[in-house]
């Protein structure tokens, strides 16, 4: 029998005449009466284009292992108020395990081992970080390429469980832009391979707060008690007011200017614009989850301040730097990043704090007229300005776990539900290149790894010895059920 007591049978198909005939996708007519809804599982990895120190691993790693681990000066926001005065959340060191003694192998040009990267460093590290496949040789005199290789972890992940929201993934930036040597995929944290062509091309970041707003919320509007809840009539207007017809005129400009393999590239990013808009729209009648609710609009971007390096500090020529006041726009990413994992818009999103090689200008953080990069290249004892850089990059992240642990979801919270990562550029060590102690070197890396999805055990401190940060990202993919490992990177971690 394929249909009784009210039930479907999994195997039933639809038949036609010639006896061709459909299978069904799973319905909710197939599920066992007694069986409950599985609760959604959640993956995010978010980045911060610095390095941890040189002379001062002891600032950012922590020196004791296991559970009892104590919180160094970069990572003191995890510990809430009784850590850092300035934070208003309780400790998250429970949460969090800390990954550390991590490496990312290099090798000259033509011998770059799987999962690795060239000896020179800068742009060489996100390859392998992000996808686990190795990086391409040095590509001129001064950069090694910045582009990646592999689908990264994210897409990875958002083939197995993004599917049936309306974001399969959504990709986030702070950094307004790079200020300074302007490279695009300095920005970029998600790429994914085409099954069809074999092309890796990189899914775009929104850096706008409200950009991020409007895409987040088109269709919806608050009731009275703050739910949110679809209405025909906003849903017509964002239709109305779509994103690729606001911005046709300058579109069609662009494109008489673009040869004809970038034409279709773009055309084909519109078509995928386009075809999420259609997707928005249709989910007008869907249910709401509890805790899912309109935020307040954020308003208009800040503006941005090109400012010069003071000529004692740095490379000493007053090079330029930039604040788009990065404060305000990691504070506005972070919530609607919560908001759209407890609306479930989405399953799985990148949160890129800072570009690779940040140029970010760190007055307004700790009254320095340098850039985040700079802070890599100043290790007096009394200065440790790196670790108060990689500081401001750990509070917004622990400012969005405490948003998620403060989110209602099935039985527990949407970060007991869910995998978040916290990467860098680089670790500190030898620098392959110059062979002296440097920031700019791909040893002793650190991930932090927040959250219990897939019986995560979070809470300590784990030194894993040279192992490729991707065995951390693996273990985190196993988490929400994708296996396989990553890229070149087949061994997880097996220790969280």
């Amino acid at each position: 029998m394929t249909y009784q007591n009210g039930r479907l049978s999994r195997r039933f198909l639809l038949r036609g005449l010639g006896g061709a005939s459909i299978a069904l996708p799973f319905l909710d007519l197939m599920t066992p009466r007694k069986a409950q809804a599985a609760i959604p599982l959640r993956y995010v990895a978010c980045f911060a284009g610095t390095s941890l120190g040189s002379t001062h691993g002891d600032l950012v790693v922590p020196k004791s292992v296991g559970e009892k681990w104590e919180l160094p000066r970069a990572l003191m926001p995890l510990g809430g108020q009784a850590a850092d005065a300035k934070v208003p959340w309780a400790s998250l060191q429970k949460d969090v395990t800390v990954v550390s003694g991590l490496k990312i192998p290099w090798g000259a040009n033509d011998a770059i081992p799987p999962g690795g990267r060239p000896i020179k460093f800068h742009s060489s590290t996100p390859c392998p970080l992000f996808s686990g496949v190795r990086a391409l040789a040095r590509i001129d005199a001064g950069y090694s390429s910045s582009q990646v290789m592999g689908s990264t972890s994210d897409q990875i992940v958002a083939d197995v469980i993004g599917a049936g929201r309306p974001f399969r993934s959504l990709e986030y930036r702070v950094q307004a832009q790079q200020y300074r040597e302007p490279e695009p995929n300095k920005g970029r944290m998600s790429w994914r391979r085409d099954p069809a062509s074999g092309q890796v091309t990189p899914n775009n970041p929104i850096a706008s707060p409200r950009i991020a707003f409007e895409q987040l919320f088109r269709g919806f509007s608050a009731n009275p008690a703050g739910d949110m809840a679809p209405t025909p009539a906003s849903l017509a207007l964002a239709q109305d007011r779509s994103v690729l017809d606001l911005v046709r005129s300058s579109a069609d400009s662009l494109m008489i200017k673009l040869g004809k393999g970038d034409k279709q590239r773009l055309q084909r990013h519109f078509d995928e614009i386009r075809d999420l808009e259609r997707r928005i729209a249709a989910t007008g009648g869907t249910a709401v989850p509890p805790a899912c609710k309109k935020l307040g609009d954020p308003g208009a971007d800040p503006g941005t301040e090109i400012r010069r390096e003071d000529a004692n500090l740095g490379e000493g020529d007053g090079r330029a730097n930039g604040w788009s006041n990065e404060e305000k726009r990691a504070t506005v990413m972070c919530e609607l990043l919560a908001m759209a994992l407890a609306c479930d818009q989405t399953r799985v999103a990148t949160l890129m704090f800072t570009y690779v090689q940040s140029f970010m200008s760190m007055k307004y953080i700790m009254d320095q007229d340098i850039d985040l990069h700079d802070t890599g290249h100043h290790f007096s004892p009394a200065e440790p300005w790196m670790a108060q850089g990689l500081a401001w990059h750990i509070r917004h992240w622990a400012y969005l776990l405490d948003k998620m642990r403060a989110t209602p979801d099935g039985d527990g919270t949407l970060l007991d539900h869910s995998v978040v990562l916290f990467l860098t550029e680089g670790g500190f060590g030898t620098d392959p290149e110059t062979r002296g102690r440097s920031s700019h070197s791909s040893e002793n890396m650190m991930v932090l790894v927040a959250g219990r999805a897939g019986g995560l055990r979070p809470g300590r401190h784990v030194v894993a010895k040279d192992r490729h940060p991707g065995s951390v990202l693996a273990a985190a993919m196993g988490a929400v059920g994708v296996t396989g490992g990553l890229g070149e990177v087949k061994d997880a971690l097996t220790d969280l």
